[in-house]
């Protein structure tokens, strides 16, 4: 019998697949949210309220249109991310850690 890997023997994945798609896209626009505070925290203030004002009043999409940020479903939208997560590995003294 084949072993199935560790992300597929999480059951909700297959249970409440909408679920587990929607953390993921919220937990993207939280990186793309981190990304913005490392290059200029005050203007990633802007968007963040640019985004929470209009909750409930648009699509996933249009307020991230309106806020003037990136779609996760944008392949750009995570490689900027991950380019800014490296720089910040990259800076980031990691003597004492195992």
């Amino acid at each position: 019998m084949r072993r199935l890997k560790a992300w597929q023997a999480q059951s909700h994945i297959y249970e409440v697949p909408c679920y587990y798609i929607d953390h993921c896209l919220a937990q993207t626009v939280a990186l793309e949210f981190w990304a913005l505070i490392q290059k200029d925290p005050k203007n990633a203030w802007t968007h963040y309220m640019a985004y929470t004002r209009q909750g409930g009043s648009r699509t996933f999409t249009e307020l991230l249109k309106n806020a003037g940020l990136k779609t996760p479903f944008d392949e750009e939208c995570l490689k900027s991310v991950c380019e800014t997560a490296k720089q910040w590995l990259d800076g980031f003294d990691m003597t004492g850690i195992e």
